[in-house]
């Protein structure tokens, strides 16, 4: 799982090591292994060749989207055994499903600890104060860059970020890219049906805009190998920070509400065809191997897990927008904390989760490259459709 409460805390501490036994109390007949490998993408690929050897566990946590479809074939559709209470409380079913299409097979249960996640870029409102940039006045990509170019000057790192190794900097630049062409135009690209990262201009914009950024010192400079971001952000030293709501509870302790702000992303073209400000989700489902001896078992396990009482539980330890409509937000009821909301009504679905996977791992290695100048943007879209082509 991508997140098992506090990380800090000692492994025992953890929310999921207390509900795991929590739930073996209660099931003595049952026992439940927990393993945590590290990168998503050897995830995918060590659990792909373990099915094929038979020795699978019964349940992974991968990320949804494109990145299940090749696995379609390898999954039990859990339909039949998930409760009704779930289906009507877990608000993230839409992204787990073959092609995003209800009617087709349900490839994995939404995790409902991570909850949903909003990347965009998050504001230090005295920093704005000091060097008299008012964000509700921006409105427009002119405005930003006039907002970026007076908090340099006031003395500010504009913009920091982590990529974090999957491009988080995209996740917040690239709504513009997302708005313009949608999921379908995302997806499109990622598999060279009737239309190319070279021929798509959005896509091209977006990166230049990125490398521009960074050239004027907008960006941090150690973008690409960059860990210090939270730190330089809750410092006071960097204005902006590029990131995803899984730091919400470190921002809202260093700062506090009263002095944080959501950054919504201005508009950018007159015929776009959508107008989100920012791009999120939930991202993670609970899969069951098609060679599962007891799948209602392991759906009895996910409920556990997913209910309202360990959500609620998971919360003390790792604050998020909840996942579920009857858990309650976990961090204030302030601006700050409204404004989070209404960016997660008016979020579309992760870049990565909606492009074809080889090609995101692709973009993931490419992307800081052309942030910081080591690559070209001509050089790296050539290297994305060749990508596509080899896969298609």
């Amino acid at each position: 799982m991508n997140n098992v409460g506090d990380p800090s805390l000692p492994e025992e501490e953890w929310w999921i090591t207390q509900a795991i036994a929590a739930y073996e109390a209660e099931h003595p007949n049952i026992h439940i292994e927990l393993n945590i490998p590290s990168g998503q993408v050897e995830i995918t690929q060590t659990w792909k060749a373990a099915v094929v050897a038979g020795t699978e566990p019964d349940i992974v946590d991968l990320w949804t989207g494109t990145n299940l479809f090749p696995l379609a074939d390898l999954m039990l559709d859990p339909t039949e055994y998930i409760s009704q209470e779930d289906f009507e409380h877990i608000t993230t079913w839409g992204e787990c499903y073959l092609d995003f299409d209800t009617d087709k097979k349900l490839l994995a249960i939404p995790v409902v600890e991570p909850g949903v996640n909003v990347c965009t870029f998050y504001y230090n409102r005295q920093a704005f104060e000091n060097a008299g940039v008012d964000a509700a006045e921006i409105k427009t990509l002119e405005d930003f860059e006039a907002a970026l170019q007076k908090l340099q000057d006031a003395g500010y790192q504009p913009i920091t970020c982590d990529d974090e190794g999957y491009g988080v900097g995209f996740c917040c630049l690239g709504i513009w890219w997302a708005n313009h062409v949608g999921a379908a135009g995302m997806y499109a690209d990622s598999i060279g049906d009737g239309t190319t990262f070279a021929e798509d201009e959005a896509f091209r914009s977006v990166l230049t805009m990125a490398n521009d950024w960074y050239n004027k010192g907008w960006i941090n400079q150690d973008y690409a190998t960059c860990t210090e971001s939270l730190t330089r952000f809750i410092a006071g030293q960097a204005a902006i920070f590029g990131a995803g709501t899984w730091y919400l509870g470190d921002m809202i302790a260093a700062l506090g509400e009263d002095n944080l702000g959501v950054m919504p992303m201005p508009a950018w073209r007159e015929d776009d065809l959508y107008s989100f400000t920012s791009m999120g989700g939930n991202g993670q489902g609970f899969c069951i191997s098609k060679n599962c001896k007891h799948p209602q078992e392991a759906c009895d396990f996910i409920s556990f897990l997913n209910s309202r009482a360990q959500a609620e539980l998971a919360q003390q330890q790792h604050p998020v927008l909840p996942a579920r409509d009857d858990v309650a937000y976990g961090l204030g009821e302030g601006a700050f904390s409204k404004q989070i909301m209404e960016a997660s009504a008016n979020s579309t679905f992760y870049y990565d989760n909606t492009m074809r996977a080889d090609v995101v791992v692709e973009f993931y290695r490419l992307f800081p490259l052309v942030v910081t100048g080591a690559m070209s943007v001509d050089e790296a879209i050539a290297s994305l459709d060749a990508t596509a082509a080899a896969g298609a």
